[in-house]
Formats: C-alpha cells, sequence, structure tokens
C-alpha cells in the first residue's frame, strides 16, 4: 500500500502484514513522522447463493490519547477494484466508545450529525462511496463496532474490510520507547469469526 494511495489489489483474504514509516517532517518539524498500519481485518464475506444476514463486532484500540485514529470500513469485491461495491449491500454500523474490559461507555457519532447517535446508521451514506471511515483523537481505551450485514441484490463475491492507522497528533513527537510501546497496544481485531453473508 503506497500512502496517500489505494490498498493493494483491495486486500485479498490474506491480507498483507502491518506497515509503518518514519519520514522527516518536511514542514520542519524535529523528530521522524511517524504513521503505523496493522494488518488489515476481513470482518464480513459476501458470497453468492441464499439470503441470509450476520453481525459482527470489531474493536479498535486507541493506546495513548495524543496518539490521531482512523478506522475505516472498505467493500472489496473478489473481482477487482469497484468503487461503490458496497451500494448494493445492506449494512448498518454502530460503534461506541469503551474503557476497561471492553465495555461500550459512549456513542459515537457515525455520520457527522448529532440527529443519529445511539442508532445503528446505514453504511455507506451515499450510494456512490466505497466505505466508510472515522478518525479521531480520544481519552477511551478504544472503540467498539457492530456491522450488521444483510445480503442484497448484488451477487458479486467480496469482502468488508477493517483497515486503520495510527499516527501522533502534532506536536507529539514520541520517543523510540514509546513509540514501539504505542505499536504493540495498536491491535485492531475481530471478535470472533468472519461474519459469511450469502
Amino acid at each position: 500500500m503506497i500512502l496517500g494511495g489505494p490498498p493493494d489489489n483491495f486486500l485479498p483474504e490474506t491480507a498483507p502484514g502491518a506497515r509503518q514509516w518514519d519520514r522527516g517532517s518536511p514542514s520542519g518539524f524535529s523528530g521522524p513522522r511517524r504513521i503505523y498500519m496493522p494488518t488489515p481485518i476481513i470482518l464480513v464475506r459476501f458470497l453468492a447463493g441464499a439470503e441470509g444476514s450476520a453481525n459482527v463486532v470489531f474493536d479498535v484500540p486507541t493506546p495513548d490519547s495524543r496518539v490521531r485514529v482512523k478506522f475505516s470500513l472498505l467493500g472489496v469485491p473478489d473481482s477487482g477494484f469497484q468503487p461503490n461495491y458496497l451500494a448494493a449491500k445492506t449494512l448498518s454500523l454502530w460503534i461506541a466508545a469503551y474503557d476497561g474490559n471492553r465495555i461500550p461507555i459512549t456513542d459515537l457519532d457515525v455520520n457527522g450529525t448529532q440527529s443519529h447517535q445511539g442508532a445503528p446508521v446505514t453504511i455507506p451514506t451515499n450510494a456512490g462511496l466505497g466505505g466508510y471511515s472515522k478518525e479521531m483523537v480520544t481519552a477511551a481505551d478504544g472503540v467498539q463496532g457492530v456491522v450488521t450485514a444483510t445480503s442484497g441484490v448484488d451477487a458479486t463475491n467480496g469482502t468488508l474490510q477493517l483497515l486503520t492507522r495510527y499516527q501522533p497528533e502534532s506536536g507529539f513527537s514520541p520517543s523510540e520507547e514509546e513509540w514501539e510501546e504505542i505499536k504493540r497496544q495498536a491491535t485492531p481485531g475481530r471478535v470472533g469469526q468472519i461474519a459469511t453473508v450469502q
């Protein structure tokens, strides 16, 4: 994956490993620019066939309140690039911040308005979009999401994948030891098995 570019082959089921960039900043800020992208995770596999639905829970830890975290849910057809692959799928998303033992404590806004807080929202929010993304800085221990997937009229096989990115907020230049500890704790995951929707 090239930073700022599309994923390599849009992340096959055997997704590539985590990546990290440590580059000097062109802005003159001293210290390396650090970006860490853990291995992508397949949440849902869409298979042509009978109708079905499934729920899948994902977890995105936020190891340090001085680190910006972005997570994205991308639709990836097996047949190659298709920017609006999810348009024919029926997906909803609910996200919440958690503390402690991954107990949700605060609803997070999914679509940029206060009117839908606490309620699942259909994603993508526009038929022309290929997924969903949220970027945040929070003092919570992490973010938990629940995706409900129902088969749609599209019979194209593919997956819904979770991508995450961690980078320090501006003004925070972690030492090498701090950055290694942040990366050790930056372990997003899926709770349970890959959900299969046919």
